[in-house]
């Protein structure tokens, strides 16, 4: 049916890759991975082949697909590759990115044969859906590859596009101000976030300069840095998290799935 499970992750706080990866290990099948939270593996060719099963995982930023993602995804050449597409978001909502990650990947030649939503800690706070994905979201990840392989196997709803949750035009990208996490004096000066910014953004010689202008607010070097020195400390950021707490703090939303 398929040789390998190519699996191919943007994952800055881990989330997506958690899902992505409970999801490659249920086919049997040896898993070719690569993570593209790293800049470097962003430059590297990854081909894909319809002998094989593409999973492929994105975060949700304010409803869309990080705006890198969207730039990546049309160097890539899908070769009609079977392909789950993930999108996982903190607990607000996922709005347009899956339906966003769909267009752009069947543009790109990819099969698109089934898709979820399911939901991460918001990278902002602990206290909006924290430590999802739990147990519960994976044993859904576990059904929902059950429901995969029988699509693969009988070829249900092949050439037929898939149905996803969202609107056209997508949501807007807002241009919000610019700024980054700050560094507190607990630095010791490690390099860990310059070396694992998604962006290159964090000067390595003093990891207090970041390219406030690139900055995905994606948090990877306040959840690398061992002695917790970076933060947000912006009033915007602030202000976002108070909405989410007082918005989504004490709800739970289910994963939504599409086949």
């Amino acid at each position: 049916m398929f040789e390998k499970v190519q699996t191919l992750f943007f994952s800055p706080t881990k989330t997506t890759e958690q899902a992505v990866t409970t999801l490659s290990h249920q086919f049997s099948k040896p898993i070719r991975k690569l993570n593209i939270t790293s800049k470097a593996n962003r430059e590297k060719s990854y081909e894909f082949s319809p002998r094989n099963f593409a999973i492929i995982g994105v975060p949700v930023y304010a409803g869309r697909i990080p705006k890198i993602m969207e730039t990546y995804f049309k160097t890539l050449e899908g070769n009609n590759t079977p392909t789950v597409i993930i999108a996982v978001y903190g607990n607000r909502d996922y709005d347009d990115a899956l339906l966003e990650m769909r267009d752009i990947l069947i543009d790109q030649n990819f099969n698109v044969i089934a898709a979820g939503a399911f939901i991460g800690q918001h990278s902002y706070t602990r206290k909006v859906a924290n430590n999802r994905p739990d147990a519960k979201d994976l044993e859904v990840v576990m059904a929902f590859a059950k429901d995969i392989l029988e699509k693969l196997k009988n070829d249900i709803g092949k050439d037929a596009l898939l149905s996803v949750k969202g609107n056209h035009p997508y949501r807007e990208r807002k241009s919000g101000e610019t700024f980054a996490p700050e560094t507190t004096n607990m630095c010791i000066h490690c390099g860990l976030c310059a070396t694992d910014c998604p962006v290159q953004g964090i000067d390595y010689d003093d990891v207090s300069k970041i390219d406030a202008e690139n900055c995905l607010h994606c948090c990877r070097c306040i959840q690398v840095c061992p002695t917790q020195a970076k933060k947000f400390d912006h009033p915007f950021i602030k202000g976002l998290v108070n909405q989410l707490i007082d918005n989504c703090g004490d709800i739970r939303n289910e994963p939504e799935l599409f086949l």
